[in-house]
């Protein structure tokens, strides 16, 4: 049992160099040139959201239409820069999330919830 969980955490250490690796194997041929325009360098995908969008072409591309190629590769590169623009948000070791659940069922009027209390310092 432990050659495989070692063999499993082997391939996790592995899973980031998956986007490179499969850039490199063309297993499916390329498809022909469509006639759309070239997006300005700001909208232009990183070659991150490139290297993911050929990953998901490479294992789901059975399953796509002609124009989805675009689309998943603009959502990616939006995933992309929403990420950075998470981690560029710095937050104190303090600093604790902000949950609040209220289970209701649907059509329900939500209830007047209570102002939170000041913390302790």
């Amino acid at each position: 049992m432990a050659a495989r969980r070692r063999s499993f955490l082997i391939s996790l250490a592995a899973a980031p160099l998956l986007p490179a690796a499969l850039t490199q194997v063309a297993p499916n041929p390329p498809r022909p040139a469509s006639p759309t325009p070239a997006p300005s360098p700001a909208d232009a995908p990183s070659p991150m959201a490139e290297s993911l969008a050929e990953a998901a072409r490479h294992r789901f591309g059975a399953h796509f239409e002609p124009g989805d190629m675009d689309e998943i590769r603009k959502a990616i590169h939006g995933n992309l820069q929403a990420a950075d623009r998470l981690h560029k948000v710095k937050l104190a070791n303090a600093d604790e999330p902000v949950t609040l659940f209220a289970a209701q069922p649907p059509g329900a009027t939500p209830r007047e919830q209570p102002a939170p209390r000041p913390r302790r310092r």
